[in-house]
């Protein structure tokens, strides 16, 4: 399992109400329609995070082949490029192995 994280500040103008709660809804509609999505976690910073982000989008494959076909899918582009790049002052973006056996566990 690999997930991707995306950690987001968001413009002031984003970051609360209904602006806010509508971006999280635009973002679960875009990010888990491509093929190869099994889940999709919003998360909002708490304690010394909410200085440098506001929100972690966490998507999850099964396999590098499909979090690249994923991120390819044109209304993941469109989303991360215009909609969000349109209300976030950053995105950092980070993937990482979920399944690996401990040695000795």
């Amino acid at each position: 399992m690999l997930r991707r994280y995306l950690f987001i500040k968001l413009k002031p103008a984003f970051n609360q109400g209904l602006k806010l709660t509508q971006l999280i809804e635009n973002a679960e509609q875009a990010l888990r329609a491509p093929y190869g999505v099994q889940d999709l976690k919003i998360g909002r910073a708490v304690g010394e995070s909410k200085d440098e982000w506001d929100l972690c989008i966490t998507l999850m494959y099964v396999s590098d082949v499909d979090a690249q076909r994923a991120q390819d899918d044109p209304i993941t582009r469109t989303f991360e490029e215009r909609f969000l790049g349109q209300r976030a002052d950053r995105v950092w973006s980070a993937m990482f192995e979920h399944d690996f056996e401990r040695k000795g566990a």
